[in-house]
């Protein structure tokens, strides 16, 4: 998942940067710092208790982004009355 974002973040900055978009592509030039940076740090040692790391939070993540969109949560509820109103 990592190195899946590393590869489509730079293909978007190839993109933008073939297109003279140079001032859009900041906020992805940090993005694929930041994600060049983690996998890194996760190969540097100790590689499978750092990728599982990783991937615990991710999905842990993943998980409260889609709670949002799950009307049977409170999250769910607070966001279908804030589209609602």
């Amino acid at each position: 998942m990592l190195f899946l974002n590393i590869i489509e973040t730079a293909d978007g900055l190839e993109v933008l940067f073939s297109n003279s978009c140079s001032n859009s592509a900041i906020p992805l030039l940090r993005s694929l710092f930041e994600a060049v940076n983690s996998l890194e740090y996760i190969l540097e040692k100790d590689f499978e208790k750092r990728s599982l790391s990783w991937l615990v939070c991710y999905l842990i993540n993943r998980r409260k982004e889609l709670e949002k969109f799950d009307i049977s949560t409170q999250k769910g509820k607070d966001l279908e009355k804030a589209f609602s109103d």
